[in-house]
């Protein structure tokens, strides 16, 4: 699992990994490394999402388009409640 975790981009090696055994779809990790950052690194259950390839580039343009909001100081607009 540590070799695996090495084709991530994170701050230096890891030294460590536990298991979130709460989650009820995909696989969780949480991995610490040796300058104290630590990480969440998930493994998508492909029997739930069919595309993962899409629910990547639905994460990444949902991140984009939060990460624009806070630099720029923009509200995000309210949910209206059904």
């Amino acid at each position: 699992m540590l070799s695996l975790i090495k084709n991530f981009n994170i701050d230096s090696e890891p030294v460590s990994y536990t298991e979130c055994k709460t989650g009820h779809i995909n696989s969780t990790y949480f991995v610490d490394t040796t300058l104290g950052g630590r990480y969440v690194i998930q493994k998508i259950n492909n029997n739930v999402f069919k595309k993962p390839d899409e629910v990547m580039m639905n994460i990444v343009a949902v991140t984009e388009f939060l990460k624009k909001k806070i630099i720029t100081g923009q509200p995000c607009q309210k949910l209206k409640s059904s």
